[in-house]
């Protein structure tokens, strides 16, 4: 999943992934990792933050520039974490919060295999973008910058 905030709006702070078994709408796992609260990872030394633990749901910061108008995160779910629960009696449901308790979530339902989860959770979920962007219009089709 695709985190974007406009460069006005507060930032990032804490994300919940589920897998939900959708027979039964029970929790199989999950993971939170939440900055105010330093939960979901290690930050009893500086070196246990130095490398950042994948094996978990974990966010990817995308680079940006001075002219940046946003600032975007990449929200990871890792392959071997969805390891078991590939097929259709699975979903999984991503949140995002703010460090105000605003929220943004996603849920794919059957979940495909592995190789392809990444694909879909790149999906783009566009956080209040308080800036709204002109498309021209080409060949039929909108294209935004």
């Amino acid at each position: 999943m695709l985190y974007e905030v406009n460069d006005e709006q507060p930032l990032l702070n804490r994300i919940e992934v589920d897998i939900v078994d959708v027979g039964g709408d029970s929790i199989e796992d999950s993971h939170v990792l939440d900055f105010n609260l330093r939960m979901g990872f290690d930050a009893s030394t500086v070196d246990d933050l130095d490398t950042q633990a994948v094996l978990l749901p974990y966010i990817d910061p995308i680079l940006f520039g001075d002219s940046a108008s946003s600032f975007q995160t990449n929200i990871v779910v890792p392959e071997d974490w969805l390891d078991g629960y590939t097929d259709g009696d699975y979903r999984v449901d991503l949140r995002a919060i703010d460090i105000w308790g605003n929220e943004t979530s996603l849920s794919i339902h059957a979940v495909p295999e592995p190789a392809h989860v990444g694909a879909i959770l790149a999906l783009v979920v566009l956080f209040w973008s308080a800036r709204r962007r002109d498309c021209p219009n080409r060949g039929g089709r909108p294209v935004c910058r």
